[in-house]
Parts: C-alpha cells; sequence; structure tokens
C-alpha cells in the first residue's frame, strides 16, 4: 500500500483525539524507506494532514487537532521516538541486505 494511503487510513481510523504524528508513524506497514528519506516521509505526512484540515467533512475539534499537528509538526519531527523508529528501520533494512 502506498505511503500516503497508509497515513490517509490512520486518519480515518483512529479517533481524531488519539491522533499523533509518532502513532502515525509507527502504523505503517511494511515500511520500505529509511531515515535517507526521513524528509520524504515528513512531507507525506504533511500534506495529508494538511488536505485532510481542508475538508469539510471533519468535526471543528477533528480540524484543531490537525492545526494542532501541523503547527507542531517540527517539534515532534525532532522526538527521540522518531529518529529511533528510522534508526530501527535502517537496522532491518541492514540486515536484510547482509
Amino acid at each position: 500500500m502506498e505511503l500516503y494511503q497508509q497515513i490517509d487510513k490512520y486518519f480515518n481510523e483512529v479517533n481524531y483525539s488519539e491522533w499523533n504524528i509518532v502513532e502515525c508513524l509507527q502504523n505503517i506497514k511494511n515500511p520500505t524507506f529509511t531515515s535517507a528519506s526521513m524528509d520524504e516521509v515528513a512531507a507525506v505526512i504533511r500534506d495529508a494532514i494538511k488536505s485532510r484540515r481542508k475538508s469539510n467533512a471533519l468535526f471543528v475539534n477533528a480540524k484543531r487537532k490537525l492545526e494542532r499537528l501541523e503547527s507542531n509538526f517540527d517539534l515532534t519531527w525532532r522526538r527521540p521516538e522518531i529518529r529511533q523508529y528510522f534508526h530501527q528501520l535502517d537496522l532491518s533494512h541492514t540486515n536484510v541486505s547482509n
């Protein structure tokens, strides 16, 4: 499944009050990316948040949650959990190629 579709699926299936960037990232099934593509992954998540925020079908509180996710995105993306996630992906890709 394409990355954007998986991210969109996360926002469709998880209650808006529980949305967060770290869990969105961890919810991606069979990731094929590594830390080398960290910026691209961030851009896809940001795009999903922005496009979802523009939807007229969302509750006001859900839109507010998306606004908070977007405004705090850079701080969240620098959190240790994010770095650890990508580090684990790098290790798994290294083990597979050896």
